[in-house]
């Protein structure tokens, strides 16, 4: 994973938590990389994994519900990052339809390793669309979360679900956006 990522989860919880959980979350990890993250280099999947259920001990939250939380966060942050035309143009359906052609394009011409989710457009409707989501790194909750900032960027009204979920045992997540017009 790219330690953009990283970076990102250690400002947030900074910011949220205060320098010493971060610096106790890291003590007890004993992480490979030392808690010391570069945004261009890569790293273990299992750091983040190991960074948030740590995470989840410490302010007795849900993994999930963490993920969730950093989603939103990310989702924000990275926005920042990517240029204006990306997102200029778009309106949070067009935004969720090419999310591989757009977003995860510009994700692959920074990194040509990266291995970002597919999600792909399983139905959709002025009202409702439903997001098939595959990663072998199982972070549905993020993506959920970054979901839920998308809405609000584009200042939509929406539910979120997740009625099929790779946490149990599907091969596959169902996310389905719900908009309230």
């Amino acid at each position: 994973m790219k330690g953009v990522i990283f970076t990102h989860l250690q400002e947030m919880i900074e910011s949220e938590q205060g320098f010493q959980v971060w610096d106790a979350i890291l003590e007890r990890c004993d992480l490979a990389s030392g808690g010391v993250f570069v945004t261009t280099e890569r790293y273990p999947d299992e750091e983040l994994f190991a960074i948030v259920t740590e995470l989840s001990t410490v302010t007795d939250t849900a993994i999930n519900d963490l993920l969730g939380l950093f989603g939103e966060y990310l989702f924000v942050n990275l926005h920042k990052s990517m240029p204006a035309e990306v997102f200029a143009p778009l309106t949070l359906w067009d935004l969720l339809k090419g999310l591989d052609s757009i977003i995860h394009m510009e994700v692959k011409k920074l990194d040509k390793k990266a291995q970002p989710p597919t999600l792909t457009v399983k139905r959709s409707s002025d009202h409702e669309m439903v997001l098939e989501y595959r990663s072998t790194k199982k972070l549905c909750y993020l993506a959920m979360g970054m979901l839920k900032s998308a809405a609000n960027m584009f200042a939509e009204d929406v539910t979120l679900a997740m009625p099929v979920c790779i946490h149990d045992g599907h091969d596959h997540c169902e996310l389905v956006i719900t908009r309230h017009v």
